[in-house]
């Protein structure tokens, strides 16, 4: 069976919709920030559909996007920021390979968390409380390894865009934790 381009276009909105409102409270609202159970099961959903989260998904989320920036709705502009970087962690996760194991637990225990908490995350690896790998390690997978996988993804697509922004956003502060536990 062949979809028209509307509806494809109508099932992804529709499917973007129901992502946003799992961060939305009983009556309706958005909360920020957003409460970490809200997060986790907004997480558990996108990595369990991630197949099915394409092209046409990140481009109906960035037009929600623009539209609450434009209108100045900045509590939605951040909900809809959180959803587009959960999507970015999970896909890194998803593509991430060729890391040695303590590596690999230390990069992901960055990109499952909250961006909001990449300095304390960080701040918890200097002090040992990570896999026993250096932040500057970490720091070095993200631009080398992890960054390969963006590569891969289809060039020039919104997909690649949101994923390399968010990577380029971890880079920077695994850099600068890595700086401060130089100093």
């Amino acid at each position: 069976a062949v979809e028209r381009p509307d509806a494809l276009a109508d099932s992804k909105a529709m499917q973007a919709q129901h992502i946003i409102a799992m961060l939305a409270d009983e009556d309706g609202e958005f909360v920020t920030p957003i409460p970490p159970a809200k997060l986790a099961a907004l997480r558990a959903h996108v990595r369990a559909e991630l197949g099915s989260l394409d092209e046409n998904f990140v481009a109906t989320v960035r037009a929600f996007l623009k539209k609450c920036k434009d209108d100045d709705l900045s509590g939605m502009v951040a909900v809809l920021q959180k959803v587009l970087q959960v999507f970015a962690s999970e896909r890194l996760l998803a593509m991430s390979r060729g890391l040695r194991d303590d590596l690999r637990e230390a990069v992901s225990a960055l990109l499952i968390a909250d961006a909001d908490d990449w300095g304390t995350t960080l701040a918890a690896q200097a002090q040992g409380g990570g896999a026993g790998v250096s932040i500057e390690a970490v720091a070095q997978a993200l631009r080398e390894e992890v960054a390969q996988v963006v590569l891969e993804l289809p060039s020039g697509s919104l997909t690649q865009s949101v994923v390399a922004e968010y990577l380029g956003e971890a880079i920077k502060v695994a850099d600068q934790a890595a700086a401060r536990a130089d100093a």
